[in-house]
């Protein structure tokens, strides 16, 4: 008799270890399988956030190619069209120096326009030009970069009116080239001269595309401005740095 009630009570107690064995592996297996659930939310998450970055768009790219706009045939052809029939001056596209894609594509252009007239003047700017999926094309902004002074204004630089080409324009180019002895940090790629200002010497303003000399560097563009004293030395004064695309 005392020996069935040990059997049975140790048959209870193995059936109660049995139960909570079971419990604690279905508890252990719930943790578990709400960790995996919370990692998987955590990795789609991040899985989401990478691949939303990922597609942005609407970044503008600096042009790292030909800059000349007789070089880039369909950024020619939207100013072409945009500009074809405004009355407010002569535009003259210098130079392709990026693009955006939207829905469509917008293109920053350097451009010298002339004005004539009571209040004739020439200025430069980067201008925005937007086209759109069907091809039509509209200035929708710019900025200045160098102006005529006003009337009456002295010390203030002048617009080259002129080639603005440094090629063509040696002085200035030699002036170029004493201001870069030594600067090894980037390569300077000359786009425009601009304008001068008559002070202690010359100081002559080049609009330059400017790269850093390391390994798949992005170009950025800059108005550099260069001083050249009476006794003919060179130095940098300034780089203003540019940011595509108008306010």
């Amino acid at each position: 008799m005392k020996k069935n009630l040990v059997q049975k009570l140790v048959l209870v107690l193995l059936a109660g270890s049995m139960m909570v064995s079971m419990t604690a592996c279905s508890g252990s297996s719930s943790n578990t399988s709400k960790a995996d659930d919370s990692k998987k939310s955590e990795a789609s998450e991040i899985s989401n956030s990478t691949n939303n970055s990922d597609v942005i768009t609407g970044g503008w790219e600096n042009n790292s190619g030909a800059l000349a706009i007789q070089s880039n045939a369909e950024a020619k052809e939207a100013f072409e069209k945009a500009v074809k029939d405004l009355k407010d001056g002569k535009y003259e596209a210098i130079a392709l120096l990026g693009q955006q894609v939207v829905a469509g594509t917008n293109y920053s252009i350097l451009v010298r326009k002339t004005t004539e007239g009571s209040d004739a003047k020439t200025d430069y700017e980067i201008v925005t030009v937007y086209q759109d999926l069907e091809g039509n094309a509209q200035i929708t902004g710019s900025k200045v970069l160098l102006s005529d002074p006003e009337e009456g204004e002295t010390g203030a630089f002048e617009v080259n009116t002129g080639d603005y080409d440094l090629s063509k324009n040696q002085d200035v180019n030699t002036v170029v080239e004493k201001g870069l002895e030594g600067l090894d940090g980037a390569d300077y790629e000359a786009v425009a001269y601009l304008g001068n200002q008559v002070v202690g010497g010359t100081n002559y303003m080049v609009l330059m595309r400017i790269t850093p000399v390391v390994l798949n560097a992005e170009p950025e563009f800059g108005l550099v401005t260069f001083n050249q004293d009476l006794d003919g030395n060179v130095t940098m004064l300034e780089v203003q740095d540019l940011e595509l695309g108008t306010d």
